[in-house]
Parts: structure tokens; C-alpha cells; sequence
């Protein structure tokens, strides 16, 4: 029995990393990586991977987020995780940031990697990033079923 000829997808995936980011910046943007999406109608899979900390004597929070071109993905949300202390803990752990975003049109992409503040009124904690291990931005272009 034969089967159709057909498409064969292809895969449009990118990696950026970095060896021992050690930053220790608060409120910016930590690192970029450009990205060519091929169609309008696919959603970008985004994951940062690497060591993340914050610390403060104090309450603080302190945001890591993805942007694209700037402006924040809001189809379906934000894509981010936090790190929230009530006392000086000087934890580095290893962790993820991932989701996916849609209504990011065709062409070239800056998908970017940030710190900052969250939107719950605490001050930013003393943020580092990339401590020591490699980190790295993995970025996929798929077609995600539209029901």
C-alpha cells in the first residue's frame, strides 16, 4: 500500500547560549537573540534555560521576562517566572522560563530576555543571572491547532 506524497514540515528552531553570563544587573535587558519567523499564522515557543537568584535583607521580588520587539506577548499572556524573599537567602538554582506566544508576525523577531520588577508593589531584589553554568534562549516556530 502506498501512501500520498506530501509536505514534509520543516523545522525552524534557534539557539543562543552563553557560557557564565554571571550579571548581576537589575531592570534591563539581559540578552537578545533574532529570530526569522517564516508565517503569521504559527506561535513562537520560547525557553530560557540557566541559574537564576535574588536576594535582599528585606521583602523584595525581582521578575524574569521575555519580550518581543520590545513589547511583552499578551496573546495568550505574559511569558515570565519570579523570585519572591522575606529574608536574605542566597539560593542560585538552576531554572526555566518557558511558554509560547501568538499574533507575533512574519519576518525578523527580537526575542529578548529581561529582569525586573514584578507588579506586586515589592522593591527588585539583588538579581544574578547566569551564574557560572551555561544559559541559553531556545526559540521554535510551530502550528498550534486553532479550536
Amino acid at each position: 500500500m502506498e501512501g500520498e506524497i506530501g509536505n514534509i514540515p520543516t523545522t525552524n528552531i534557534k539557539q543562543c547560549a552563553w557560557q557564565a553570563m554571571n550579571d548581576d544587573r537589575e531592570n534591563v535587558l539581559l540578552k537578545e537573540c533574532n529570530f526569522n519567523k517564516r508565517s503569521g499564522d504559527t506561535a513562537l515557543r520560547v525557553m530560557w534555560n540557566g541559574v537564576l537568584r535574588s536576594k535582599s535583607s528585606g521583602g523584595s521580588c525581582t521578575r524574569w521576562y521575555f519580550t518581543f520587539d520590545g513589547q511583552e506577548c499578551d496573546k495568550p499572556l505574559p511569558i515570565d517566572t519570579v523570585i519572591h524573599l522575606h529574608n536574605n537567602i542566597n539560593l542560585y538554582h538552576g531554572a526555566s522560563v518557558e511558554g509560547l506566544c501568538y499574533g507575533i508576525p512574519a519576518g525578523r523577531v527580537d526575542v529578548e530576555f529581561r529582569v525586573g520588577t514584578c507588579n506586586n508593589g515589592h522593591i527588585i531584589g539583588d538579581a544574578y543571572t547566569g551564574y557560572t553554568a551555561v544559559s541559553r534562549i531556545l526559540i521554535e516556530e510551530i502550528t498550534v491547532p486553532t479550536e
